[in-house]
């Protein structure tokens, strides 16, 4: 199968290794372009979640690659294939456009323009905390369900 310019074989499988190294940087493009929008290289709240979030990515992808391979390259696959209905495919586009929309007007309104109010520290860190906890539930969802796929399909068994 092709996806974007990268080899899959979903035959065997394997998810190549170029295709790790571009989803390397293309997960390192989201704290970097969270950073440049806050205008602040130093936000501290800005890195805690960037880390959080390549850990989490990387994390996952790596236990997939070793040990459920075959969800892996079911989580490559693009929308709209294995028999998706077409309005399937809108609804990852659109989540896909939500994440990306969340990821440019946090920056710009906790830092670079402070459309909210500002958060006492006692929030922030019970935020820390639920962060860290949801790392560990987004973690076990992918550990625990083998059949956790973006991709809607009604099956004919």
């Amino acid at each position: 199968m092709l996806w974007q310019g990268f080899i899959l074989t979903q035959e065997s499988h394997i998810i190549s290794a170029v295709t790790l190294f571009l989803t390397l940087i293309y997960i390192l493009l989201f704290p970097a372009l969270l950073l440049f929008l806050s205008g602040d290289w130093n936000w501290v709240e800005g890195w805690i979640f960037s880390i959080w979030f390549v850990a989490l990515c990387f994390t996952t992808i790596l236990y997939l690659y070793r040990h459920d391979p075959a969800l892996l390259v079911e989580r490559y696959r693009m929308p709209g294939t294995g028999k998706q209905k077409g309005w399937d495919r809108f609804v990852v586009y659109g989540l896909t456009l939500g994440f990306m929309i969340w990821i440019v007007v946090m920056p710009l309104d906790a830092k670079r323009f402070g459309w909210s109010a500002y958060f006492p520290l006692w929030v922030k860190i019970i935020g820390g905390i639920t962060l860290s906890l949801s790392f560990f539930f987004f973690f076990r969802l992918y550990a625990d369900n083998t059949f956790v796929s973006p991709l809607v399909r009604i099956q004919s068994e």
